[in-house]
């Protein structure tokens, strides 16, 4: 056992390894490509200007297109989604039809942009919630049903439990 422990550590041993993920040049350049295409359907892109350094100068920007102007782009759209199902193309609605939701699209996007609005808590110096008129509207019975009445009876039950025996304890120790 002594000769298992004697001797000279053997030297440190560096090793390096440097990986690489790329993608195949054929694979790369056909998904930039089909990107450009899907995009050059959604909007109009201006390519970053670079100096010679490579250095951006210009960022690049897209611009959407507007539903009418895809729907005008792409007239036959609806007929070509639906091609083979059964469906009946001269049912299928156009632009003035798609104009009709526009009322309640805007309704909804109003009902919800005022449901994401804080309903108005704030603090006071202390720390204590101050409530707006809304919220108090709910808060209020839930205050006075459940969390007054919790708070009283934890005062009966310190007046009826606890003091008694503090009393009774400081009376056998005095």
């Amino acid at each position: 056992m002594a000769g298992l422990f004697e001797g000279v550590a053997p030297p440190d041993i560096t090793r390096t390894t440097t990986t690489k993920a790329e993608a195949p040049q054929y694979l790369t350049d056909y998904l930039t490509n089909l990107a450009q295409v899907g995009t050059s359907q959604l909007g109009t892109a201006t390519p970053a200007v670079k100096d010679a350094q490579g250095n951006v100068i210009t960022p690049g920007s897209f611009s959407a297109k507007t539903g009418a102007e895809l729907i005008a782009d792409r007239p036959n759209y609806f007929s070509n989604l639906v091609k083979g199902t059964g469906v009946n193309q001269a049912e299928l609605p156009d632009l003035s039809n798609l104009s009709r939701y526009e009322t309640a699209l805007d309704e909804a996007l109003r009902v919800g942009q005022q449901a994401s609005k804080p309903i108005g808590v704030s603090y006071d110096a202390p720390g204590n919630p101050i409530f707006s008129d809304t919220l108090k509207a709910f808060y209020d019975p839930y205050q006075q049903n459940v969390i007054d009445e919790m708070q009283k009876q934890s005062d009966i039950n310190v007046q009826r439990n606890v003091l008694p025996g503090l009393k009774a304890l400081g009376a056998s120790t005095g």
